[in-house]
């Protein structure tokens, strides 16, 4: 879930430090301004609570380094944060007809991760224990990162289209980049189209779209909010990932690669299926 994580961070960390080319106006805040003030927002992240999020997302030939464990297509996105406890999340993925897809779960303190997800119409969970002090990044972290780096890649650009569009709660940012691009002649990461919708009551981002390529594989990748709040409390069972019927169950000791653990502990599971013949 969880491959190309160091070369897709490494390159991502790297696009951070792409100083913006800011142009201020005396009239009315620049498009540079906006999305300064949104990443800032971005790696601002809650000191404490839970901070739930419900999005729609729509994926066309997203790398796994940047989003993994997805496939093509259109889902509901819930996932839930804890910010008292570091590390502790659940995502949970939809498909249109709403029947999950995939979640995933991970809690330092009871050290389990649990990951379920659907192939070829078979359900699987992979039930594992965590070493102690295990802490990768998680799916929510991953995401925000990618977030974060088109925006910079957006402030970078001298090229941005600002307007103000009617919005639920009143008027909104919107901003286009036509054209941006990492710096060299064949950039590792780079974004052909890019666009973001501001609320300017707190800068936070409520539509985010990208197409481009990411070691040249093209992508594109679409996010609509439908929901953002932070609580002071969330039931436990909402980070349980729930059983599916007929699912095959994989437990064992796990590692802070979940994509380790998913292909040594299947590889153990087919081994022994082999013996047992």
């Amino acid at each position: 879930m969880y491959g190309g994580l160091g070369v897709a961070a490494a390159t991502l960390v790297a696009i951070f430090f792409i100083a913006p080319a800011i142009r201020k106006t005396d009239a009315t805040i620049s498009a540079a301004e906006i999305l300064a003030k949104s990443a800032t927002q971005l790696a601002a992240a809650p000191a404490a609570g839970i901070e739930v999020l419900e999005y729609e997302l729509v994926m066309d030939g997203v790398p796994k380094e940047i989003l993994p464990d997805q496939v093509d297509g259109a889902y509901r996105i819930w996932q839930a944060i804890d910010h008292n406890t570091p590390g502790k999340f659940r995502f949970a993925s939809y498909a249109p007809d709403g029947e999950m897809f995939s979640s995933v779960a991970e809690d330092p303190v009871t050290r389990r991760r649990v990951a379920a997800f659907t192939t070829e119409g078979q359900p699987y969970r992979f039930d594992v224990t965590l070493p102690q002090g295990a802490r990768n990044l998680s799916l929510p972290e991953m995401q925000r990162l990618h977030m974060q780096a088109s925006i910079a890649m957006m402030q970078a650009s001298g090229n941005q289209l600002l307007e103000t569009v009617p919005g639920p709660s009143g008027n909104l940012y919107r901003i286009e980049v036509p054209r941006v691009s990492g710096p060299g002649s064949n950039p590792v990461w780079d974004l052909s189209e890019a666009r973001v919708v501001v609320d300017p009551r707190d800068y936070s981002i409520v539509e985010f779209a990208v197409r481009g390529s990411f070691l040249k594989q093209d992508y594109s990748m679409s996010y609509k909010l439908l929901k953002h709040v932070t609580a002071a409390s969330l039931d436990p069972a909402a980070f349980a990932v729930p059983n599916q019927p007929g699912e095959i169950v994989i437990t064992g000791e796990g590692t802070a690669v979940p994509s380790h653990d998913v292909f040594v502990l299947s590889l153990r599971e087919l081994t022994k299926l082999k013996q047992g013949r």
